[in-house]
């Protein structure tokens, strides 16, 4: 019997079967305090990242002054609690949690440093890392007394292979040199070294010679991060730190082939997903672009308080070029302004996180777009009667996870297959029917061309999305060669490109809100869930000069990191 596609993204209680999940919103893996404050040790001390990972903060402050920090508003010279770190590694072991990052601020300046690693590893952590400026591990002893107590690997921040940028960038002279013999010395202990880098308007055209030189020095790997415009630092340093980001695109593939070449490992982090044509491997993915702006919202929650009150988000405006969360922060103001409009293309409801309301934000929106279109998410026909009544005179899907009884429902409706037993079971059945494409309704539609032909303009057909690539992987299908095989000449096509499909109207995305995201004020980690999994599609660069691009939203980004952009053919 088969496995159907495993399409379950991040946990999102109460369990349900692979169906009901793929629709789900996931909940995110970031656990964070509810109410910071700048002033409180707690607030900053621990992250939980997942399932296996803690995270600590043991600093409010650092040795070096890096002209690009964001993290210098919260700095006020103190250390964390030893006492409260204990607590916060202790909590994490008993929870089976198998690695502990220290950072900071920097986490070596912390006077406990060694007895936190030491701590650590006696509650059974099995790997243990800093990430840090590597200053004092210039110093052998500290090295040496850092790998005795546990430390099992270090990740040290390297802003260039030029010691005359790194020290003018870290503020400090010496740096650089400091940074180079710390990793000479831990590689002589026998602890594994991988470096990062902030990219900026110094250090960008230095990339391809940066990966050489990282090679060279023994890291394992080297992470290259996008720097994010950050309230102090674009006052500050506007001019000399931030760069237009389409200037750091050769620079960036210059690097990505040389790193290939050399056989380094390199991650990219925050830029444009076209830079990485031919090199789709390097996408970020998905859900930790959406752990990171579920971050951004607690840390700098005055950025999006304007946004939350119905105005613009805080940042909005010149610094929008230089952002690799534009494409977010957009998605954010066009769902405002849909808002404010009641001019959302539907509504996406499901039964079970959502009553129909009597009052409130949804209720109202509902009210105000009395025929827009309604798709409801449900166990079984029976979870979808108090809905049925209360939209009984609006357009509606249904999707199901158990489709039995379904002839029943009004035959206006139009019902959603997610697999070939569902279609097995609606096929004969009057109603409209979306089809979501995957690896099990692929070959179900190639084996029934004759039924595809004759269900004409009742059939809809809509490619499955999937927030991780693992699950991608196995639930996707290749749009291009199926689309080809089937008959559709009157079939209804959405969210596919046109140059997959030969036909101008195939290529939009629905602004379909979520009944979870209308609450009174603006729910941020929710939209960037649903952003990231539904709406975070992409094009390639070529696809700027194809005459229908005004008229496509692109294919989902783990679409292209399974297929490649070079599936996409603009149409010039």
């Amino acid at each position: 019997m088969r496995s159907p596609p495993p399409t379950t993204e991040p946990p999102s209680p109460p369990p349900r079967d692979w169906r009901s999940l793929a629709e789900a919103y996931p909940e995110s893996g970031l656990t964070l305090p509810s109410d910071p404050c700048a002033d409180e040790d707690e607030d900053l001390l621990f992250l939980f990242l997942s399932e296996r990972e803690v995270f600590l903060k043991l600093t409010r402050h650092c040795n070096n002054r890096c002209r690009f920090c964001c993290d210098t508003v919260f700095w006020n010279g103190s250390n964390m609690d030893l006492d409260r770190v204990r607590e916060k590694i202790a909590e994490g072991a008993q929870k089976g949690y198998q690695r502990l990052f220290l950072s900071g601020g920097e986490p070596t300046i912390h006077p406990d440093f060694l007895e936190i690693i030491r701590y650590g590893q006696s509650l059974g952590y099995v790997e243990i890392i800093t990430i840090t400026n590597g200053r004092r591990f210039y110093y052998p002893e500290f090295s040496r007394q850092a790998v005795e107590a546990g430390l099992t690997a270090v990740v040290v921040s390297v802003n260039s292979h030029d010691a005359r940028t790194h020290d003018a960038l870290v503020s400090v002279k010496g740096a650089f040199r400091q940074a180079r013999r710390g990793i000479q010395n831990l590689r002589r202990l026998g602890c594994p070294v991988n470096l990062s880098a902030v990219v900026n308007q110094q250090n960008v055209h230095q990339l391809p010679d940066m990966v050489r030189a990282y090679k060279k020095w023994g890291a394992g790997a080297a992470t290259f991060m996008q720097l994010i415009p950050n309230d102090r630092d674009w006052a500050r340093s506007r001019q000399v730190i931030y760069y237009e980001l389409e200037t750091g695109r050769g620079p960036v593939r210059q690097a990505l082939a040389v790193a290939r070449d050399i056989g380094l490992a390199v991650e990219f982090k925050k830029f444009p997903d076209a830079f990485f044509e031919d090199y789709e491997e390097q996408i970020q993915e998905p859900l930790g672009w959406a752990l990171e702006v579920a971050e951004i919202a607690w840390r700098r929650p005055e950025r999006y308080a304007p946004f939350r009150r119905g105005d613009a988000i805080q940042c909005h405006g010149a610094r929008c070029e230089h952002c690799a969360y534009n494409n977010f922060c957009a998605y954010l103001m066009r769902h405002q302004s849909l808002r404010r409009e009641g001019a959302f293309d539907g509504f996406l409801l499901d039964t079970q996180r959502t009553p129909v309301p009597a009052a409130g934000p949804l209720c109202d929106a509902l009210a105000r777009q009395a025929a827009a279109a309604v798709h409801l998410s449900a166990p079984d026909v029976s979870a979808l009667q108090p809905w049925l009544e209360a939209c009984a005179d609006r357009p509606m899907s249904v999707r199901l996870e158990s489709v039995t009884g379904a002839g029943d429902l009004p035959g206006e409706i139009t019902l959603v297959a997610q697999d070939d037993a569902q279609l097995d079971q609606l096929r004969d059945l009057p109603h409209a029917l979306e089809v979501l494409l995957n690896t099990l309704t692929a070959p179900w539609l190639l084996r029934h061309s004759d039924w595809v032909a004759a269900k004409g303009s009742r059939l809809t057909l809509v490619p499955q999305l999937f927030l991780r690539l693992e699950t991608a992987r196995q639930g996707q299908v290749a749009l291009p060669p199926l689309l080809e095989a089937l008959p559709l000449e009157a079939a209804q096509l959405r969210a596919i490109p046109p140059c997959f499909t030969g036909r101008e109207d195939s290529g939009r995305l629905p602004h379909r809100v979520p009944g979870e995201l209308l609450t009174p004020e603006e729910d941020i980690p929710a939209h960037a869930r649903h952003y990231y999994w539904q709406h975070y599609f992409t094009r390639s660069a070529r696809c700027n000069g194809c005459r229908l691009r005004a008229q496509c939203d692109g294919i989902h980004i783990n679409y292209v990191r399974q297929f490649g952009y070079r599936t996409l053919n603009p149409l010039t």
